[in-house]
């Protein structure tokens, strides 16, 4: 009995561990753009992670309906499909918005080389895209907790070269729990605002 009881206080501290560890979700862009995951020192890329999820190759045999379910399952009307359509938007851009106010993002290096076939071109490029790039930082700044230093962010003209070159490292870390109180916080509005229609 005393067994049995210390294994459920070992997954309970378990599950409790792994809610607090961080996930770190890493883009990176150098010649060639990969997708990471990373928990503790595991490191997983796209290519591992595909090939985790499994995939039933055998086509599954459709049940036809009958007649009963063909009544209950009306086609919906388009007015129908928008209303549905709008609801999941709201959801995800709930759970977006709480998630950002626990996410970490981490700007590593940004290092972009702009360069076009004519200089007064190159100047252009360079005058909108490096405005667009630092506003967009200060932008961020205010919705999720930023990691960044300017040292690390390039931009720069080449009036030499005729081809724009980007490379970047962003690594965005969320722990588990955070996602878990995210959807804890969305889900009973939303459910509220369900029974009021």
């Amino acid at each position: 009995m005393m067994i049995v009881l210390y294994i459920l206080i070992f997954l309970i501290l378990l599950i409790i561990a792994l809610l607090f560890l961080n996930v770190s979700f890493i883009f990176e862009l150098k010649e060639e753009f990969s997708f990471k995951v990373k928990v503790l020192f595991i490191t997983l890329n796209a290519d591992r992670i595909a090939k985790l999820i499994p995939s039933d190759k055998k086509e599954a045999k459709i049940p036809e309906k009958t007649e009963a379910l063909k009544k209950k399952h009306k086609k919906k009307s388009f007015s129908d499909i928008i209303e549905t359509l709008a609801e999941v938007v709201d959801l995800v851009k709930a759970i977006f918005k709480e998630l950002l106010r626990y996410a970490r993002l981490k700007v590593c290096y940004l290092d972009m080389k702009l360069a076009t076939e004519d200089a007064a071109n190159t100047a252009l490029l360079y005058g909108a895209v490096s405005s667009a790039v630092y506003a967009a930082v200060e932008f961020l700044d205010n919705f999720i907790t930023l990691k960044k230093s300017y040292k690390k962010i390039a931009v720069y003209p080449d009036f030499a070269g005729t081809e724009t070159k980007v490379n970047f490292k962003i690594v965005i870390s969320i722990k588990p729990i955070h996602v878990l109180l995210a959807a804890m916080h969305v889900l009973p509005v939303l459910a509220e605002k369900q029974k009021g229609k």
